[in-house]
């Protein structure tokens, strides 16, 4: 993850990142990389705020994950046990 994130801002596709990885509950991983401001060269810091597009994709993927970890769903069920008519 911490490479990636990297390549990412050192290939100039995103000025700057901040990752966190949480497991349980439990801070595991936290960095930042790059940016906040590229013109004035001020790094991206573990308080920035950043502006995020489109977080409907994002809530819902990470509910998705939770509930399939919860044991909800299947990857292999039908659509229909879900659809209600």
């Amino acid at each position: 993850m911490r490479a990636i994130a990297k390549r990412f801002v050192d290939e100039g596709q995103h000025a700057g990142v901040i990752t966190l990885l949480a497991r349980n509950g439990r801070l595991v991983d936290f960095q930042n990389y790059g940016y906040r401001d590229l013109e004035k060269k001020l790094p991206m810091e573990r308080d920035t705020i950043c502006r995020v597009y489109s977080m409907s994709k994002i809530i819902t993927c990470a509910a998705t994950l939770i509930l399939f970890e919860e044991g909800k769903f299947n990857l292999d069920d039908p659509i229909a046990k879900y659809l209600r008519s």
